[in-house]
């Protein structure tokens, strides 16, 4: 008896030192961060990552990127299209729906947002100067029970029109209550404050004023630059958007935070070869081929809770997948 009791000891001993890992990193599962930032961008695909990575001095230097935990992947179509607008499919992901197209009727279920509002978590979304008819706002007037941005923060990098609520990078404006605000640093249809300084000024803020916060970025800025094939624009977005993950990576190690950064519309490119094809595919856009939209698009995930991203799965199940807890039912949430 005596033997059995030492040996079921020694078992459970070994399984409690055991290290847990996840993408060769340490890692700590079954926790939800205090502060999450999801980031959209339209457009983009693994493959654009290379914009980065072979701009660099030397390609053994990781990018933001790499540095991600968790990379997965999800099949974008819905029952209306097989290959949906980036707008409909980030409405997908809010939604945990597939029933998507874009009109108020979408707004039968609750958002992503919801759930972590119901926990506790200020909500606030970020618009970028490129999402235009994109926007939040279409929907924030549709009546019913499921209001998207109900108690919510949404600051839209545009121009306001009539009389309206500003915020600016250098002054304590946008977080006192929730509502609508526009860039004040917004003039004649152009924007002199870039998007990075926006979000990490109105995050800093956001965070010091909420213990316990969801944060969205959404860009649209990056598909645009693809569409009008303009390759240093779209560049230079993706270096903002890997600033903005580098930057978040280092909060992580003073705040608790899940940063997730999913696609949409992902545009399929045939990149060119290496050498002189290359340097002119980045200076002026030549030697690509651009393909239809990718049916699978990508996600990346960091901090606590990146785990439940790991794998191959539907664009609607984006949402279960930001509030899954171990042990814990969807219908009885508590973080």
């Amino acid at each position: 008896m005596k033997i059995v009791l030492m040996s079921l000891m020694l078992l459970i001993l070994h399984s409690c030192s055991q290290r847990q890992a996840l993408g060769t990193r340490d890692h700590v599962f079954g926790r939800k961060g205090k502060h999450v930032i999801w980031l959209q961008v339209a457009g983009l695909e693994s493959e654009h990552l290379s914009f980065l990575k072979l701009d660099q001095d030397t390609t053994d230097e990781m990018i933001p990127f790499e540095r991600m935990t968790c990379m997965g992947s999800f099949w974008s179509y819905n029952l209306y299209e097989l290959r949906p607008s980036p707008n409909n499919g980030f409405l997908a992901q809010t939604l945990g729906s597939q029933k998507i197209n874009g009109t108020c009727s979408d707004l039968d279920r609750k958002s992503v947002w919801s759930y972590f509002q119901d926990n506790g978590y200020e909500v606030g979304v970020f618009e970028g100067p490129s999402v235009l008819e994109n926007s939040l706002l279409k929907l924030k007037s549709c009546e019913g029970d499921f209001n998207i941005l109900k108690n919510s923060y949404l600051w839209s990098q545009s121009e306001g029109k009539g009389t309206f609520s500003t915020f600016h990078y250098q002054e304590a404006t946008g977080v006192a209550i929730p509502g609508t605000y526009f860039d004040k640093s917004c003039h004649n249809g152009e924007c002199f404050v870039p998007m990075k300084t926006n979000v990490t000024s109105l995050w800093q803020q956001f965070t010091k004023k909420n213990t316990k916060t969801f944060f969205t970025i959404r860009n649209f800025s990056f598909l645009e630059a693809l569409k009008s094939k303009n390759t240093l624009k779209a560049k230079e977005s993706l270096k903002e958007i890997s600033d903005l993950i580098n930057f978040f990576a280092k909060e992580a190690e003073k705040k608790s935070i899940l940063l997730v950064v999913t696609s949409s519309g992902a545009r399929g490119v045939e990149l060119p070869t290496m050498g002189s094809k290359w340097s002119e595919y980045l200076k002026k856009g030549k030697h690509v081929i651009y393909r239809n939209s990718r049916l699978l698009n990508n996600v990346w995930s960091f901090g606590e809770g990146s785990e439940n991203f790991c794998g191959i799965f539907e664009e609607s199940d984006i949402l279960r997948r930001f509030i899954w807890m171990p042990e814990k039912s969807i219908l009885n949430l508590a973080f």
